[in-house]
């Protein structure tokens, strides 16, 4: 039977191996042959994803006038016009097996960009009349930095649609959505729709409380947007469990009488985050949504003095209430209703002027996560001897000072006893983080040092952590959907830290919680427990985070970013054609493997690292590749050979004179001298260099090559054939002209 090769394997199989390639390198399979072109021309798994990228240029010249920029900016606008319309040309034959739609549209002329008004996602989609139905597509992606429009009209159906995020766009917002758009979204509601880094136009007719988003989304996220008020869109969903509205600027108060409209959802709305929206009153509507299981109102009241202690009251009936957020609303003391949440598993409540020492309230009794400001932990140390369940602890800002009769001073070491003391009382605490702001580096602050240094000999089970923000919340801020397959495992690992002497969650506080809330509970336990040091868990991989998410990393920083860590410089790149991210230690040539958490931010794996090339190699590395029994030695005989062939046979043909003659010369052995140490030289360059490492010095006929097309020129293997044929020639050609006495040439 003959040797079966790649291009023999079955059509679908093949496709899925192109599925591993890149997206650009997909893009030039179909150009290697007719096989890979016929699996590339219609719907298969090799487009199962498509992460697209179109650039459209500026116009070169500098315009002269207004009327000469407008021309030239249409012209980029038409440009841009046909690279959309050419992208859904060439989608609508494979859209069909597309599941992961990824789209990036970069128009450097802004004033084109704004005058663009793309139709999205419809645009981009093949019209409902062309392909019906879209059966596997569940992201959709798109990035644009420019004017849009939200439209559904003509878009197929697609009805396994999970995820529909809109980036940077400025959005203008259609009509409701009439009964053919809505039939293209999924009968069952599993839908997440986000803008964010953009700008909800508010110049369109139709207002925000209109129906634009169909009935089936659950999840709806408008981040950073400049949104001046609360959406009325969500009256018009009745599965909504999440609404994120953070970073838009002042919410007009009158609109926070729309939350009031979600009481009607309130066996289903499970998180509300309003953090980052200055309000001129608090929002007790919220006291209607008695489901709610994660609450983000930081940020929210530092600007307005009428919020007092007894409007946190609306907080009281939410008792289901798993995750709370209050950071950064100038509160003097922690509200009464908050205090008595003996029901919360996290809690942050950093950059808060208390004026009053923390005091042992009901709500620390079962925190598994708590973020305080220093000054308070130092201070009310003897209520954390409550937190037997904290797994997490996070403190935040250096600024500790004592009064005394001379004016503030910083707290001394002494201060940090009572908080070590506190720590050791911790069955279950794992994880100590420090939250350090970049611009205060040089500020040492005596008690924190202390007990920052104090904690790792005394709580050795304790893992010490840096960070450089307090934007930790997601660990148990992320909707539990996710991970309510993980319960059943959380709650074993818990128990079997129960068992090793650790405190684990009571099993009938874990049945009287419903699933979402225990799931979210878990997920921050396991994010916690994966953190502990090895001296808790000997077999566990040792990991250090790093203060950056992936979606940062990519939407923020362009891909690439530089992190010190422990005065340590890690380059962080984000690799798009594997969807991977990369870290670098270029100063102790070593690459890291990575892992993204649940909550998107980048760990290092400290165990699992490869070398990178650079530097001077050793003697010893020297020496094992010029030996006589290794392949440099006969790869540089090689090269020299054939170098000296042609070197010979040209002066045999210019002067007569045969090799032997050549050699018996004082120039001529000189100049054979230089030639083999400048072949020498050049082959050792890029070890030297630090650009190769010594052992991939010299090709290898082990080595293993890229498939291309035969003949296989400019290879490691050619070079080494060629060289022993020059060896061969020229040791042939020195013997016959010995033996004959006359050159050959």
């Amino acid at each position: 039977m003959a040797a079966m090769c790649l291009l023999d394997l079955p059509h679908d199989l093949l496709a899925r191996i192109g599925a591993q390639l890149s997206f650009t390198e997909r893009l030039q399979l179909s150009l290697v042959c007719r096989r890979w072109r016929d699996a590339c021309a219609g719907p298969s798994a090799v487009w199962a994803a498509v992460d697209a990228h179109i650039d459209v240029p500026d116009y070169d010249e500098e315009p002269e006038d207004s009327e000469q920029e407008a021309e030239l900016q249409a012209t980029v606008y038409s440009a841009a016009r046909d690279k959309v319309d050419a992208f859904r040309r060439w989608l609508k034959p494979r859209a069909v097996a597309v599941a992961d739609l990824s789209f990036q549209l970069q128009v450097l002329n802004q004033g084109a960009a704004e005058k663009l008004n793309l139709w999205l996602p419809s645009a981009l989609l093949p019209l409902w009349h062309e392909v019906p139905c879209l059966p596997a597509l569940r992201d959709l992606t798109v990035r644009f930095r420019g004017g849009a429009v939200l439209n559904f009209s003509s878009c197929p159906e697609m009805p396994a649609l999970r995820t529909l995020w809109l980036a940077n766009v400025q959005l203008r917002l259609g009509n409701a959505l009439s009964v053919s758009e809505l039939s293209c979204f999924p009968s069952r509601p599993n839908l997440e729709f986000a803008v964010y880094h953009g700008q909800l136009d508010h110049s369109f007719d139709n207002p925000l409380g209109g129906a634009w988003l169909p009935p089936c989304t659950t999840k709806l996220r408008l981040l950073n947007v400049g949104l001046r008020e609360v959406p009325g869109v969500v009256a018009h969903l009745p599965h909504l469990r999440s609404l994120e509205l953070d970073a838009n600027g002042p919410l007009e108060s009158g609109s926070l009488t729309r939350l009031s409209a979600l009481g009607a959802l309130r066996q289903r709305l499970q998180q509300l985050d309003l953090g980052n929206n200055p309000l001129s009153r608090f929002p007790t509507e919220v006291s209607t949504l008695t489901n709610l299981r994660i609450l983000f109102l930081y940020g929210n009241f530092s600007n307005a003095p009428a919020v007092t202690s007894s409007d946190w009251e609306a907080l009281r009936p939410l008792s289901k209430l798993v995750f709370l957020s209050i950071s950064s609303n100038g509160m003097r003391e922690l509200p009464p209703a908050v205090a008595a949440m003996s029901h919360l598993r996290g809690l942050h409540i950093e950059n808060n002027p208390f004026s009053q020492r923390l005091v042992t309230h009901p709500c620390l009794s079962n925190l598994l996560e708590l973020l305080i400001d220093w000054k308070d932990a130092l201070s009310g140390h003897d209520a954390l001897r409550a937190c037997t369940r904290l797994t997490r602890l996070t403190l935040h800002n250096h600024t500790v000072w004592g009064v005394t009769a001379t004016g503030n001073v910083a707290l001394p070491p002494v201060f940090a006893e009572g908080l070590l003391d506190a720590m050791e009382a911790m069955p279950s605490l794992r994880l100590v983080e420090d939250v350090v702001d970049p611009h205060q580096l040089d500020m040492l602050v005596p008690a924190v040092a202390r007990c920052m240094l104090e904690a790792g000999r005394r709580c050795p089970h304790v893992r010490l952590e840096l960070l450089s923000s307090t934007y930790i919340g997601w660990s148990l801020g992320k909707m539990p959907a996710e991970v309510e397959a993980e319960v059943a495992a959380s709650v074993a690992a818990a128990a079997a830290e129960g068992d090793a002497g650790g405190t684990a969650v009571a099993p009938a506080a874990a049945t009287a919680m419903d699933g979402g809330a225990l799931a979210a509970m878990q997920s921050a336990r396991s994010v916690a427990m994966r953190a502990s040091s090895s001296t808790a868990a000997p077999t566990a991989q040792r990991s250090l985070v790093i203060d950056i998410s992936k979606r940062k990393l990519v939407d923020s920083y362009g891909g690439r970013a530089v992190r010190n860590v422990d005065n340590q410089i890690y380059e962080i790149v984000y690799e798009a054609a594997t969807d991977s991210v990369r870290v670098l230690n270029k100063a102790a040539r070593v690459e890291y493997a990575t892992e993204v958490g649940k909550d998107n931010r980048i760990s290092i794996l400290l165990d699992q690292t490869k070398e990178l090339p650079g530097g001077l190699p050793s003697f010893p590395q020297l020496q094992s590749l010029l030996k006589a029994s290794s392949p440099g030695a006969e790869a540089l005989n090689g090269r020299l050979a054939m170098l000296a062939f042609v070197g010979v046979v040209a002066t045999e043909l210019a002067t007569g004179r045969s090799l032997p003659a050549q050699l018996a010369t004082t120039s001529g052995a000189a100049h054979a001298a230089a030639l083999g140490l400048a072949v020498m030289a050049a082959s050792l360059a890029p070890v030297l260099s630090g650009r190769v490492r010594p052992e991939q010095a010299f090709p290898s006929e082990n080595d293993s090559y890229a498939a291309t097309q035969l003949p296989y020129f400019w290879t490691g293997l050619a070079e080494i054939i060629n060289g022993r044929v020059a060896m061969v020639g020229l040791a042939g050609l020195l013997v016959n002209e010995l033996v004959r006495g006359a050159p050959l040439f």
